[in-house]
């Protein structure tokens, strides 16, 4: 709702902005009949668990062992889940990606959002060089 508010605005004037979001933020936080997330008691405890390492490997070893040492189902679904998934991923985009996390907790939302440009201009001019240098060597 609050997008649909701001967008009807049709206005670049902040105080106007902030006025409206401060209005839609005095309505409160969802109810719990509004949002669930699925990420609550063991999946959100083993979720907590897995992630608290600094490196990928560590995370895959964690999620490996709630795969093969939990009793419970949707826990050892989710695990499956999100290691098929990581394992679908490139090991590299996987470390800096985790990187990058790690490092925007400390950062404004500027400054976040600046490294993820820089960070998805890297890639892309990689992916760029990478390209031109295969169409030459087939030509």
């Amino acid at each position: 709702m609050l997008l649909e508010y701001v967008a009807a605005l049709q206005t670049s004037d902040i105080a106007r902005i902030n006025q409206v979001i401060e209005e839609y933020a005095e309505e409160g936080e969802p109810s719990d009949s509004e949002f669930k997330s699925i990420f609550t008691g063991p999946r959100r405890e083993a979720l907590d668990f897995a992630f608290r390492h600094q490196r990928v490997e560590d995370i895959i070893t964690s999620l490996q062992e709630y795969v093969t040492k939990n009793e419970d189902a949707s826990v050892i679904s989710w695990a499956e889940t999100t290691l098929r998934t990581l394992k679908d991923r490139s090991p590299t985009s996987l470390k800096v990606a985790l990187r990058a996390i790690r490092q925007a907790k400390v950062m404004t939302l500027f400054e976040a959002l600046r490294m993820e440009l820089r960070i998805s201009t890297a890639y892309v001019v990689s992916f760029y060089w990478g390209f031109c240098q295969h169409n030459q060597s087939v030509s």
